[in-house]
């Protein structure tokens, strides 16, 4: 019998994303959630207050003296007794009844008596244990897990960002808890070889905590094994030098050891390779036919390895898989059936088992079971109670275990028979959660050739909601009719895809319950039961019973969120049967569903529109407002532009509503600055400026200047600040330093240098002294790009990595900016490598967040950052993509795309077409722009250097002098290169290579010293110095072609 003989189980069923979430939850705004699958109610004031002691201090009586001075301190009430026994009784109003008595009277005063694992903040601390012991145990993806279930449960600030006395202590607490976790995720990451995941959430860590010398460690190491060398040395002085100024200490060991040991290029910093082996395309497949490899499941692979690895070294393990019907789980199970010995393994479904038998599915388990035999058994929640039992009993006697249960359970229907066996089980040993989520468009396009476009991934993915078993039938279908190909185990697309909505995948199931078909139709997302109960106006146990043998014929599936109709539905075909003034109803009787639970604001915008639908304005636009201005809050412009949209669409604003007018309307031009048209952007910002007071004006002033200089409108900017500075009544306000940033690139175009300088000083001074830390990010981005456009690359550089440091721009769509321009300094200072790095971030999100606006100056700072390193060919095709995108951003873009396809033209020899280029180009250029003009003409005399036809010594040195005093020294050393290699002598070559050792721009310095053939003596040695550093910088891809670059082969001649 298995627990006799130490077997390994793997069972396998499904059930919520996150398990037995806590339901007090403090972590964050103070909350309980009434019941499982139902949203979370906040609780405030002295109620909030006094939940949070109770908790800290749960099952323990705290006296009325006691607890008084805990809530009013010095500021008692006339009688306290009293006030505390009303506060006690208003809290337990606000609880669930269940939970309620629980909070009880026990002599001398209060005890809340829950279990430990019904409280966030108790279960926060032994996740994170958890999983730094698993990481020590050399299981990093069992604590990956552990710690995403930890940092999941931190909603923000502890106990809602109460500064209570009470409460210091523990906040305190959690804060260095939340940081030991990221230490130990970081670690996992690293184990995991995942070093660039573990970039992205280092770099903000170590910029909010630069003293904090483990940040800094792992830092370092994830650079170092990203080939970024050199930036993990820069991390090692920059630690050290805040250590010493700050502190006036040295580093501990730790960090001096990695140092050494990068320098040394220690073996031992390789990571080691994953323990598990990675699966490639299978035909076996347990939710689909197999024409797709096993997608974004590695992790999970490896984390059941890890959890095999323990049970054989004598622990007890229990891993609950859970997951969405078609999620793949299945799949996954037998993914690792497979990679497991015949004799070891035996995989049963519970649901295909006598369930008249009690006990009878653990017999046919264990029938013949050798020691440490794996047993999956997949549908967990169609076993018998007593074979449930039997298992946990086995688990719990055995020596060295493990038990995978896999089980599904839709929002509000927990399993509890199987509920109360795995709280058995987690007090016998190790419990581990795994959720198998839905795949996402990065992880399907490992599936396709390279070179297929994301819109095709992108429209599968949709198609099947990211449901694997959906995606997988899909994908046959178009296989089948050879749309697809599988060409070495890898998709490629054979010809354009018909409309997915119309392809017929599978006969259509019956319904057996149309009501709710219909409702979940026009609902268009998941449907939380107590939602779907409201809107069908029945209790939520009668909508249980008409959903349970839906979700049984596949007509319905479960969805973390909630219900949600089978992929094998034809949701279209339903709706159009449907008529519009059925359609309305549906939608009517939906919106009032969410209002009658209270959770119209969780999901505001898709009420609105349910609303807005059914043909109910009134009652939409204060909540598609609502959504579309939180959403713009979080700079999600993206996600607030349709809202906002919508909102505005639904007639004038009520009297009085001035205020709300003028923030939608600010949304919206902030969205249009990234998706267009930049007129409509500044008429709308304009337009709130006089709708709005205070701070919401001054931001909307900022706005309207950002949009203003895109479209070159200077004047508008210099009405702006004036009224600004008026305004602001000289105090450091934020928004008035970002607006002088925007200014100061005024003050440039009109080649008012000293002007520009000083207003970049003001702005900066002006956000330094300021808390607001979103101003202080935008306001260092604009002085970036103005440091940037001057080609000051070393000045860009800085700026834009404190704009970036800030965290202010993570996640947001200004983030998408900061990176290009960031990536474009990077080009110029030779750090290749994070130049591309932080283009590819921003490229992603640009093409899978259909930010059009941005793309063309994607493709053009790539263009850019390849003719600094010499790639003719790619930069031309660069080129090429933001000419065709420029029609969607400004004319500016679209000057900007001839121009770079003249440079890139040249340098392939093609002077004619580049010429052609350069002309359109200065056609095309504003009769006021000076500054542009003067931009295009310095490439035209490069352009025609490249050519028979070369400029003048004296055209060039009048060019140079312009372009001086239009303060552009990089154009100045292009010029000063140009004259040099036409007969102009050293003298030019030797200006220009100083000038581009000081602007900090390698490449510029060695065609300088090239055109010149200054190899020789001090200037000589400075840049080949550069270029060896550079060197490497270039990704392998690419070094080659660099390296026989005339300039770059001379420099590494005198090198050696």
């Amino acid at each position: 019998m298995m627990c006799h003989d130490g077997q390994v189980v793997l069972v396998a069923g499904t059930s919520t994303a996150t398990g037995d979430a806590p339901r007090i939850r403090l972590l964050g705004e103070v909350q309980v959630v009434p019941e499982a699958g139902q949203d979370p109610a906040p609780v405030r004031g002295l109620p909030a207050l006094l939940l949070c002691v109770l908790s800290l201090h749960l099952n323990q009586v705290l006296s009325p003296d006691r607890l008084a001075d805990a809530l009013w301190g010095e500021d008692q009430p006339q009688n306290p007794s009293n006030a505390l026994h009303r506060l006690v009784v208003r809290l337990r109003r606000l609880l669930p009844a269940d939970l309620a008595a629980h909070l009880v009277t026990q002599r001398p005063g209060y005890i809340l008596r829950v279990p430990r694992a019904e409280l966030d903040i108790e279960c926060f601390p032994d996740l994170v244990d958890d999983g730094r012991r698993l990481v020590d145990e050399g299981a990093p993806a069992l604590a990956k897990v552990k710690l995403a279930t930890a940092r999941a449960l931190l909603r923000g600030e502890p106990f809602g960002g109460r500064t209570d006395p009470a409460l210091r202590v523990d906040a305190a607490r959690i804060h260095e808890l939340a940081l030991v976790a990221e230490e130990a995720a970081a670690d996992a990451a690293l184990a995991l070889g995942d070093h660039h995941g573990a970039l992205t959430r280092l770099e903000p860590l170590h910029a909010r905590h630069p003293l904090r010398e483990r940040f800094a460690e792992q830092l370092m190491l994830a650079r170092y094994r990203a080939g970024q060398q050199s930036a993990a040395l820069e991390v090692y002085r920059t630690t050290r030098s805040a250590l010493v100024t700050e502190l006036g200490v040295e580093p501990g060991p730790g960090l001096e050891a990695l140092n050494a040991a990068i320098l040394n290029h220690d073996p031992s910093l390789v990571p080691a390779p994953a323990g598990a082996p990675r699966p490639g395309p299978s035909s076996a497949s347990g939710d689909g036919p197999g024409v797709l490899p096993l997608l974004g499941r590695e992790e999970l692979l490896e984390a059941l390895h890890e959890a095999r690895r323990l049970a054989n070294g004598g622990r007890q393990v229990l891993v609950i898989l859970t997951g969405d019907a078609g999620s793949g789980r299945s799949r996954l199970l037998s993914e690792f059936a497979a990679m497991l010995p015949d004799r070891e393994v035996t995989l049963t479904t519970a649901h295909e088992t006598d369930h008249t038998d009690p006990g009878g599915l653990f017999r046919r388990l264990t029938e013949g079971a050798s020691r440490r035999r794996v047993v999956i058994l997949d549908d967990a929640t169609a076993a018998d109670p007593t074979s449930l039992t039997q298992l946990a009993c086995a688990h719990a006697a055995g020596d060295g275990n493990l038990m995978v249960w896999a089980h599904r359970s839709v929002v509000g229907l927990p399993p509890q028979p199987l509920h109360r066996l795995t709280q058995g089980a987690a007090a016998s040993g190790e419990v581990v959660r795994m959720y198998v989520p839905r795949l996402t468009t990065a992880q399907v396009a490992e599936a396709f050739v390279d070179d297929t476009d994301m819109a095709v991934v992108r429209s599968l993915v949709e198609a099947s909601d990211g449901v694997a078993r959906e995606l997988e039938r899909l994908v046959a279908r178009l296989v089948a009719e050879w749309t697809l190909d599988v060409r070495d185990q890898r998709l490629a697309v054979v010809r354009a895809l018909p409309p997915l909505a119309q392809l017929d995948t599978g006969s259509m199931p019956e319904i057996c319950d149309r009501e709710v078909a219909d409702v979940l139709a026009v609902a268009g997302r998941p449907v939380p039961v107590h939602v779907l109960a409201a809107a069908l106006q029945l209790n939520s146990a009668d909508v249980v019973e008409r959903v349970r043998p839906m979700i049984n014929e596949g007509t319905v599936r479960e969805d973390p969120r909630g219900l949600m109709l089978g992929g094998g539905l034809d949701v279209g075909r339903i709706v159009a049967r449907l008529g519009e003034m059925r359609k309305a109803a549906l939608l009517s009787q939906l919106a009032d569903g969410w209002v009658h639970v209270g959770l119209e604001r969780a999901d505001a915008g898709a009420v609105g529109g349910y609303y807005l639908s059914a043909g109910r304005p009134g009652q939409a636009r204060p909540l598609l407002a609502d959504a579309g201005i939180r959403a713009a809050a979080r700079e999600a412009y993206h996600e607030a532009l349709p809202l906002v949209e919508a909102a505005l669409g639904t007639g004038p604003p009520a009297h009085g509503d001035d205020g709300n007018q003028g923030r939608l309307l600010l949304a919206r031009a902030e969205g249009r600055v990234f998706t267009g048209p930049l007129d409509a952007a500044l008429t709308d910002a304009l337009t709130a400026i006089g709708l709005l007071n205070g701070a919401d004006r001054q931001r909307a002033r900022v706005v309207s200047a950002e949009v203003a200089m895109s479209l070159r409108r200077h004047e508008v900017i210099d009405d702006l600040v004036r009224a600004a500075r008026t305004d602001a009544g000289g105090s450091h306000d934020g928004h008035l330093g970002e607006l002088l940033s925007i200014h100061a690139n005024v003050h440039t175009d009109r080649g008012d240098h000293n002007f520009a300088d000083a207003e970049i000083r003001a702005a900066l001074e002006h956000v330094d002294r300021t808390d607001d830390v979103r101003a202080r990010a935008h306001t260092y981005l604009n002085a970036g790009w103005i440091a940037l456009e001057r080609g000051e690359a070393t000045t860009a550089l800085r700026r834009l990595t404190t704009a970036l440091n800030t965290g202010r721009l993570a996640g947001t769509d200004h983030e998408v900016n900061a990176r290009l321009f960031l990536a474009r300094a990077q080009f110029l200072t030779g750090e290749v490598g994070e130049a591309v790095t932080n283009h590819r971030r921003a490229a992603f999100r640009v093409e899978t967040e259909g930010m059009t606006g941005m793309a063309a100056l994607a493709r053009g700072t790539l263009a850019a950052g390849l003719l600094v390193i010499g790639r003719f060919d790619d930069a031309l095709v660069a080129a090429d993509e933001m000419l065709r995108l420029a029609p969607h951003a400004s004319p500016i873009h679209e000057i900007a795309a001839r121009t770079r396809r003249a440079q890139a033209l040249a340098g392939s020899g093609k002077t004619d077409e580049a010429t052609g280029e350069i002309e359109d180009a200065l056609a095309l250029c504003p009769a006021k722009a000076e500054r542009l003009r003067l931009s295009v003409t310095a490439v035209a005399a490069q352009v025609a250097a490249a050519s028979s036809t070369p400029w003048s010594s004296t055209a060039l040195d009048e060019l140079a002098a312009r372009l001086d005093a239009a303060c552009r020294p990089l154009s100045v050393v292009e010029i000063l290169t140009v004259s040099a290699a036409t007969g102009g002598g050293s003298g030019p070559a030797e200006r220009a290579v100083r000038s581009a050792l000081d602007l900090g721009v390698p490449m510029h310095a060695a065609r300088a010293a090239e055109a010149g053939s200054i190899w020789s003596g001090e200037l000589g040695a400075a840049v080949s110095a550069g270029i060896r550093a550079m060197r490497t910088q270039v990704p392998p891809r690419w070094r080659a072609d660099w390296e026989r670059l005339p300039e770059v082969s001379s420099a590494m001649a005198h090198c050696a």
